[in-house]
């Protein structure tokens, strides 16, 4: 009861924020749009969140400014666009300056370049955090056009996707961004401290390659083309909302059932089932051992995760000592994070 009624607090709070904020979100066509492209983090490495994410010898507030240059280079091959960045050198700039900055320019959008870390190291996949309110449509409708370009190229879609906080937006550039109507939108390229996205995202050719992406789904959004200066252009909205859109606050729930076993070789064939209503079933870890999650509770020992995949069950297997018996432990993330109580059943018993 605790948990729902802070959810709905939460939601109370934004949703009033919402009809508070008399803001013009129609997009009219123009003869330039201006991009303000955000280098995340940035500073003296004295204070912790200047170095962002850091891991195998990768500071995230470097690769995020070498990463856009490189996209500021880029979307300035395209035409009818006017293109800035927040820093252009190792500098700690607050996030309200940031956005005073795209205030000062005039600039059309927001797009802040940042990468990934998690605590135990398991997590993977490229996420884009837009505005929860007002500007979802327009945030929204841009991030799906970046992901789409990450998509094709191969990475793996972690989704676009709101996170909601005490005073609306959870993230304050967001926040301050809808506060200037601007869209304001930020992309996690990836994570450097796991081997299924660290080669996508650890040397120079990688983040050239990653803002060569950024900058077609910008264009794409902005109906810009390279080379050449159009009449007018315009964002193409492609998502719409009525209402707040908020992150998802509930886990997902998971059972397991074992199909076989073969005592002799060890070999344990499984079916997963999950549910998750809200939004979507991501990574999956099975083991025979236990320890602990990020929040203190119990889950299997895995050392890897696996995608889930489509659909509501998965099947797989899992190696065990010949002779085994005891648990084969499950749990499940949704692609917020949140993960599933442990699911366990035995072997050999």
């Amino acid at each position: 009861m605790k948990r729902l009624f802070k959810v709905l607090l939460i939601v109370s709070t934004v949703i009033v924020v919402f009809i508070m904020a008399s803001v013009d979100t129609s997009a009219a066509a123009k003869k330039t749009v201006t991009v303000l492209i955000d280098p995340g983090h940035g500073g003296p490495a004295t204070v912790a969140t200047n170095l962002g994410a850091c891991y195998g010898g990768l500071q995230e507030k470097d690769i995020t400014l070498l990463t856009a240059a490189a996209l500021k280079s880029e979307l300035e091959k395209y035409g009818n666009v006017k293109v800035f960045m927040s820093r252009n050198m190792d500098v700690e700039i607050g996030l309200k300056e940031r956005i005073d900055m795209a205030k000062a320019v005039g600039a059309d959008a927001v797009v802040s370049v940042h990468f990934n870390a998690s605590t135990r190291h398991l997590m993977y996949g490229s996420e884009i955090f837009v505005p929860c309110g007002p500007l979802y449509s327009q945030g929204a409708s841009l991030g799906k056009s970046i992901m789409k370009q990450w998509t094709t190229a191969g990475m793996i879609d972690k989704g676009v996707k709101t996170r909601i906080g005490k005073s609306g937006d959870y993230y304050g550039l967001i926040r301050h961004g809808a506060s200037a109507n601007i869209p304001t939108i930020i992309l996690e390229h990836g994570y450097l401290d796991n081997p299924h996205d660290v080669t996508k995202v650890d040397d120079a050719l990688d983040w050239a390659k990653l803002a060569a992406l950024d900058a077609q789904g910008i264009a794409n959004y902005f109906g810009l083309k390279k080379g050449v200066t159009k009449a007018t252009v315009a964002p193409i909205i492609t998502t719409s909302a009525s209402k707040v859109v908020v992150d998802d606050l509930t886990p997902p729930a998971l059972a397991i059932k074992i199909n076989s076993y073969n005592i002799a070789t060890g070999e344990v064939n499984y079916t997963l089932t999950g549910l998750e209503p809200e939004s979507r079933l991501y990574l999956y870890g099975v083991s025979t051992g236990v320890t602990f999650d990020e929040a203190g509770k119990v889950v299997p020992d895995a050392t890897d995760l696996t995608l889930w995949g489509k659909g509501n069950t998965v099947t797989g297997k899992i190696m065990v000592p010949p002779g085994y018996v005891g648990p084969i432990n499950a749990y499940v993330f949704n692609n917020f994070n949140l993960s599933s109580n442990m699911a366990t059943a035995y072997v050999g018993m």
